[in-house]
């Protein structure tokens, strides 16, 4: 059921992952710093999310989606842009993994995906997306 939210796309970005992103993929298992977080709920969330700031999900208005203005809108000449997209979120993720456990002293827990989720959402749209990178290149120096 949980791939409702996400469908292939999911799935898709799951494999890419695990396949061409060991260090990305390693962060979430055994004793990756992220360990803690489901990596199967933590990749179909990131898709999500992905989708919606790209506005691929099913709730974009199609009018919205055709006069946005987007300044990342250039990167995704490249075709890859949505992977690297995927995999920077995924970093981003383990990064405030670590970043939590240091503020607080104390170990996160899957309790704590909310939380995560939220901060990973606002920096990836605000401090990535909406900075404009132009290629996959520069979206990979932001992080």
């Amino acid at each position: 059921t949980d791939f409702r939210s996400g469908g292939v796309l999911s799935l898709a970005m799951m494999v890419y992952l695990v396949e061409s992103c060991p260090e990305t993929y390693g962060r979430f298992i055994l004793d990756g710093d992220a360990a803690m977080l489901p990596f199967g709920l933590t990749c179909i969330n990131i898709t999500d999310m992905m989708a919606k700031f790209l506005m691929m999900s099913k709730s974009t208005d199609r009018m919205d989606a055709l006069l946005s203005q987007k300044p990342f809108w250039r990167m995704f000449a490249d075709p890859h842009a949505m992977l690297v997209c995927q995999e920077t979120a995924m970093q981003l993720t383990a990064d405030v993994v670590v970043e939590v456990q240091t503020e607080r002293g104390s170990p996160v827990t899957v309790f704590d995906f909310a939380n995560i989720l939220a901060i990973v959402e606002k920096r990836m749209e605000y401090d990535y997306l909406m900075a404009g990178p132009t290629s996959s290149a520069d979206l990979k120096k932001i992080h």
